[in-house]
């Protein structure tokens, strides 16, 4: 664990994310609201107009997007000197979140291989009600 990049995130707690990332990272445009001194990470999203269905509600690919990308952030947290691509992600959608919510990811590692880790993630509303839970298998890329 690098304590340069964890310093780096407690000096930004409560500050979005888009202005450091790209891509789909920085469309998420997660803040960071916790980081232990263990490396583990809670995050928030704003639920949005343009992350929404045909029903109103978050887009089951936003909620996927989301708990992908905490399961990511917490992985380099732990291990920033190398990479990881997921290679396998399974989430269950129990409730819906709704444009105005903030939705907060809390990502924890099972088990960090060698080659292969192992993630899993809760996505919660402002008031604590469970929306959805995933799992994520992450290889090792690069160095």
């Amino acid at each position: 664990m690098r304590k340069d990049i964890l310093d780096l995130l407690r000096a930004n707690l409560g500050v979005h994310l888009d202005q450091h990332t790209v891509g789909l990272t920085k469309w998420l445009n997660a803040r960071v609201d916790a980081v232990s001194d263990e490396g583990a990470v809670r995050l928030s999203f704003a639920v949005r107009d343009d992350m929404l269905n045909a029903l109103g509600m978050m887009h089951g690919g936003a909620v996927a997007a989301i708990m992908d990308e905490s399961m990511g952030l917490q992985l380099y947290l732990l291990n920033a000197e190398t990479n990881y691509v997921a290679i396998g992600l399974h989430v269950d959608f129990l409730n819906k979140a709704l444009p105005g919510q903030e939705v907060v990811a809390v990502p924890h590692v099972t088990r960090m291989g060698r080659n292969v880790s192992h993630v899993t993630c809760e996505l919660f509303d402002q008031s604590g009600k469970l929306l959805a839970k995933s799992s994520g298998q992450f290889a090792r890329f690069g160095p």
